[in-house]
């Protein structure tokens, strides 16, 4: 599998919203956005809650859902119930990863997915 390149990563932490989004490509063209909102959960059916993961592409109409995320020097690997994703992270700064796995942390605050750092 081919590594995508990711120049930076965003990160949002509200009150109602857990996002990391990566960006991916040499000008940032693309993204790939992990995605929660535990309050509204509650009204989704078990098998529905967990970590949205998309790319913004239209053909790509059914949900993903977040499996694991494995964080090693260079690069995560991200597998969803669709499709698996190699991420270069080696121009990110420190610091976004970091914060990345904070965030990723408290996404998995029910243990739907497997996170790993190497």
């Amino acid at each position: 599998m081919k590594s995508i390149h990711v120049p930076f990563i965003t990160i949002e932490h509200e009150d109602k919203d857990l996002l990391v989004s990566f960006a991916m490509g040499e000008n940032a063209e693309r993204s790939l956005t992990l995605l929660r909102t535990p309050i509204y959960e509650v009204l989704l059916d078990e098998d529905e809650r967990g970590v949205s993961v998309g790319t913004g592409e239209s053909d790509s109409e059914d949900r993903q859902l977040l499996v694991s995320v494995s964080f090693s020097k260079d690069t995560v690997l991200l597998k969803t119930t669709g499709k698996d994703y190699l991420l270069s992270v080696r121009s990110v700064a420190e610091d976004e990863l970091t914060e990345a796995k904070l965030v990723l942390n408290k996404m998995n605050f029910d243990g739907k997915f497997a996170i790993t750092d190497a």
